[in-house]
């Protein structure tokens, strides 16, 4: 009993002891989980609130507690372009940005035992956004490049001369970046170097970016066919009847011919020629439709005034020409006609003075061209207020002297199909006016434009310019203005000459594999250059303005979420 009574109390002590020493290390342990666990806490913060100015809780002076009653304190130091954590904790109105260092300091306690957890925090805040250029190849910067409110990603990035960002943007890399040798930053293999761009040059550390356009955005070309638009108007077009005598005024020189309401003319021979060589001229005074088939090729009058069509009642006008139309002096006046359609199963082309449709004001004006629409001479199209303006080509559309002139409905929508090319050698197309509605400028092979290209200047309404090939605009170049801007190839884009891109939510997008995008001369831009498989090749004075203050546009969404890369763990 003796001995067993010295043995226990040999004991007892030495299991107090392990005891203690077993619950300081619970303790310890604990309180380590609970350092990491505000590490986690800070960077759910940060990622979380990217905007957030109060750190009052990150200056290692409040306390938070788990439920379990584990405490953590945390500060975060601003870390200097140096590399060095300041000594003062963040400071009150401060956002935080994406390419920025903090040492986060995390002080777990439980019971009388502490941990203390340091770590640096490379911050990645992400965007849903797109960034003002994005390139899934090469980005080639040169001449005068300058970002206003918006980063530049790419794979690799190679830069000629120096760029201008906002003092929060940067140029972002996947691979490494390469840069002429005036142009010093601060890594180049593995030569360390000091000069403007040192901090403006990072690398990519979140998730691999990928751009999706979104819905309103005209990526493939949609199915129209004016062939079937047109036999939808042309059956049974044999059956009208023939004109009726005409009258002939000898003071103007018209030859006038007064067609009846709700009818169909036939014309087996071509249309008759004016008297005298003047100006031919139909009028319609009463309401209804009228429908005049013309069977074979037709070139319309040129001498005097050309031919005039005037409609000055409501129902539909509709002209067929079972053939080719050569419009040398041609017009239309039909103010307040329902609908006015022209079709055309060959190829339309104007000479002379072309052609020109005023109104209706509150109708819709269809050209149906079965085969190429020539654009020789001016074709004006004016007086529509509240209806489309439509033109479907089955062929091309070439522009060769005084170009596509439109007045831009007030509420109505433009579209100009083309299943063919679209070139432009002069004057272009044109799109004048305030208005609303959607402008669709679609084409299912090239766009090329040496001329004026493309012209709309309302700071109003949606415009999509949709290029199934190749996308090039020389000379004067494009200039488009609008509520939003949609400029997509599924080929490469080349811009020479000036160039202007201007709309709350502008996009110049080519998504086709290797495609590229390349300019020179000038160009302005309010929104995003991306190139989703190709490089960018800047050769220009171009200017970037992203609108939105989260640095990206509304242009399109990608997928690039909030991260941020610890490095530096200490115990």
């Amino acid at each position: 009993m003796a001995f067993l009574l010295l043995l226990t109390g040999a004991v007892i002590p030495r299991v107090g002891a392990e005891l203690n020493f077993t619950s300081i290390n619970n303790d310890g342990v604990e309180a380590q989980y609970a350092a990491e666990a505000g590490v986690k806490y800070a960077a759910a913060q940060i990622l979380n609130n990217t905007s957030n100015t109060d750190w009052s809780w990150a200056r290692g002076n409040q306390e938070l507690t788990f439920a379990d009653g584990e405490t953590y304190k945390i500060t975060i130091y601003p870390i200097d372009s140096s590399g060095k954590a300041g000594s003062s904790p963040i400071e009150d109105g401060i956002a935080l940005t994406s390419g920025s260092k903090y040492l986060i300091q995390s002080v777990g306690k439980v019971n009388n035992y502490s941990k203390t957890v340091k770590v640096i925090a490379y911050i990645n805040t992400g965007s849903d956004s797109s960034p003002a250029i994005y390139a899934g190849n090469t980005a080639n910067i040169g001449n005068s490049l300058k970002v206003i409110n918006g980063d530049v990603l790419a794979a690799n990035i190679k830069i000629s001369t120096l760029p201008t960002l906002d003092d929060d943007k940067n140029i972002y890399y996947y691979n490494k970046p390469t840069v002429g040798t005036d142009i010093p930053v601060w890594m180049i293999g593995n030569q360390w170097y000091d000069g403007p761009l040192k901090n403006k040059l990072k690398p990519w550390s979140g998730n691999e970016y990928v751009f999706t356009p979104d819905a309103t955005t005209i990526t493939s070309l949609p199915a129209f066919s004016a062939a079937t638009n047109i036999s939808s108007y042309t059956q049974n077009y044999s059956s009208g009847i023939s004109l009726p005598s005409p009258q002939y005024t000898s003071d103007n020189g018209f030859t006038t011919y007064t067609l009846s309401a709700n009818t169909k003319y036939y014309l087996s021979s071509g249309m008759p020629s004016p008297i005298y060589n003047g100006t031919l001229k139909f009028s319609k005074p009463d309401n209804g439709y009228v429908v005049i088939s013309i069977y074979g090729d037709y070139y319309s009058n040129s001498s005097g005034n050309g031919t005039i069509i005037n409609f000055s009642g409501t129902g539909n006008l509709v002209f067929n020409v079972i053939g080719k139309m050569e419009a040398r002096a041609f017009t239309i006046n039909a103010p307040n006609a329902d609908n006015i359609v022209i079709n055309v199963t060959g190829n339309l082309s104007t000479s002379g003075s072309g052609l020109t449709v005023n109104g209706p004001a509150g109708g819709n004006v269809t050209f149906n061209v079965g085969g190429n629409l020539l654009v020789n001479q001016i074709i004006k199209v004016t007086g529509v207020s509240s209806g489309n303006i439509n033109f479907v080509v089955d062929g091309n559309l070439a522009v060769t002297s005084s170009g596509l002139n439109i007045t831009r409905p007030a509420t109505g929508d433009i579209n100009i199909l083309v299943n063919g090319k679209i070139t432009d050698t002069a004057a272009g197309i044109k799109i004048l006016g305030n208005g609303t509605g959607t402008v669709n400028i679609l084409t299912g092979s090239t766009f090329e434009s040496s001329g004026a290209g493309i012209n709309i200047d309302s700071s109003t309404g949606i415009v999509n310019v949709y290029s199934n090939g190749n996308l090039t605009a020389s000379n004067s170049g494009m200039h488009i203005t609008g509520s939003s801007v949609k400029i997509v190839s599924n080929g490469d884009i080349s811009l020479s000459g000036n160039n202007s891109l201007l709309g709350t939510n502008t996009l110049l997008y080519t998504k086709g594999e290797g495609n590229d995008i390349t300019t020179s001369g000038s160009l302005s831009i309010s929104g995003s250059i991306i190139a989703a498989d190709g490089n960018i090749n800047l050769g220009s004075a171009t200017t970037i303005t992203i609108n939105d203050d989260s640095g990206g546009g509304s242009s399109g969404s990608g997928s690039s979420t909030g991260t941020i890369e610890f490095s530096n763990w200490s115990s």
